[in-house]
């Protein structure tokens, strides 16, 4: 399906008014700025955090909606329970799964920015061939708590080898309960093994799973096993929003014989002390039995997840549900962002991902940064090296 979209989705501002709004745009903005962004080395105004959110959420989009090529990407393949690894090239996603919980504010951007993004491939941009997005479905899946259950070490569980990960020692009803939540026919905790004998949502379909930034890779590494082994009907690739690059600590001397390195940069909702940001809690396999305590009801969906769904945002120690006032922060800034987008006042910067082969792919590159920002190249570049980050 194509969605005939005009570039523009608002009436205009006169001009004065434009100029004035550009001019103070930043100031409506009040999660995803430049003082909230932690950079190692660099200063980043919020001028460029956008800029650089939405070249990023561009890379996911591109690969989405087909005009950036899915070359040889890994997955994985099951044959009598075994998975093999393998490349393959891959059309574009009909389902897309996000990894919570700092995945989620990545589904918004790529939600709010669909439309002013993506565009049927080899079609101009400026006419607005938007194609039909892929159904969107979130997943917790905590690398840690999947490392226990195959038996790995506590010592081992930041910085896992190779050699420990052993998808084939969790326990068959944990991949089951994936299975069940997509399933054609009515699962029940009770039958979870029926699953197995019903055919599933995603039957047929190339599924991409999204992180938001690549750390070690071994959580989106551990979702595609499971996936794969799951639903083996289907095949799930694996992206990330952003692939920071690392800094290494200690002047790169190791500590206990590894090296110690940390991200350059993380979004802004990125907190490993608190899960407030993302419009959704920590994963609780308890929660369905806290909640009916509590008198509120339980679909049979939470408890066929309760291993792989999150929780509505609460107080961790009281369990009492709380409102979640960072993350509809976050949203509204990234509804401002797709409307700043719309008429120019975010500089659009493409994805390094674009493909560069040959003339007509830079034609292409060029075709979207002169009809997204509605001005020329050298006034494009102008602009992008006025707002370029500054070193600390």
């Amino acid at each position: 399906m194509v969605i005939k979209q005009p570039l523009f989705h608002m009436a205009e501002p006169s001009t004065g008014e434009f100029e004035s709004s550009k001019e103070n745009f930043t100031s409506k903005y009040t999660e995803l700025t430049g003082r909230n962004q932690v950079v190692d080395r660099e200063i980043w105004s919020t001028e460029w955090v956008l800029s650089e959110y939405v070249k990023r959420t561009d890379g996911l989009i591109g690969k989405m909606d087909g005009t950036i090529p899915m070359i040889q990407q890994d997955i994985y393949t099951t044959r009598e329970g075994e998975l093999t690894a393998e490349k393959r090239d891959l059309k574009p996603p009909s389902s897309v799964i996000y990894l919570d919980k700092s995945a989620r504010p990545v589904e918004w951007m790529v939600r709010e920015l669909w439309p002013v993004l993506a565009r049927v491939p080899d079609t101009p941009y400026a006419e607005g061939k938007v194609p039909q997005k892929p159904k969107d479905y979130f997943l917790n899946i905590d690398k840690g708590d999947w490392l226990r259950r195959m038996g790995v070490p506590e010592e081992h569980i930041q910085d896992v080898p190779e050699n420990l990960i052993d998808i084939t020692k969790i326990d068959k009803e944990h991949i089951a309960r994936i299975r069940a939540l997509y399933s054609t026919a009515k699962i029940d905790e009770d039958n979870i093994d029926d699953a197995w004998n019903n055919p599933t949502i995603f039957d047929g379909q190339h599924v991409m799973v999204v992180d938001e930034v690549k750390s070690s890779g071994k959580t989106l590494k551990l979702a595609q096993m499971l996936l794969s082994l799951a639903i083996p009907e289907a095949t799930f690739s694996g992206e990330y929003w952003a692939k920071p690059l690392p800094v290494f600590l200690n002047n790169g001397v190791e500590v206990d014989g590894r090296m110690q390195k940390k991200m350059a940069w993380v979004p802004v909702w990125y907190r490993e002390d608190s899960p407030l940001g993302r419009g959704i809690g920590d994963r609780n396999e308890d929660w369905p039995e806290i909640t009916e305590k509590k008198g509120y009801p339980v679909s049979r969906y939470a408890k066929l997840g309760r291993y792989v769904l999150s929780t509505p945002p609460h107080d961790e120690n009281t369990d009492a549900r709380i409102s979640d006032k960072k993350a509809r922060r976050i949203r509204e800034d990234i509804k401002h962002m797709a409307v700043d987008l719309k008429f120019g006042r975010i500089l659009y910067r493409p994805s390094q991902d674009r493909p560069t082969e040959d003339q007509s792919d830079f034609e292409k590159i060029e075709d979207r940064i002169t009809s997204i920002n509605n001005v020329d190249m050298k006034t494009w570049q102008s602009k992008r090296d006025a707002i370029k980050p500054t070193l600390r």
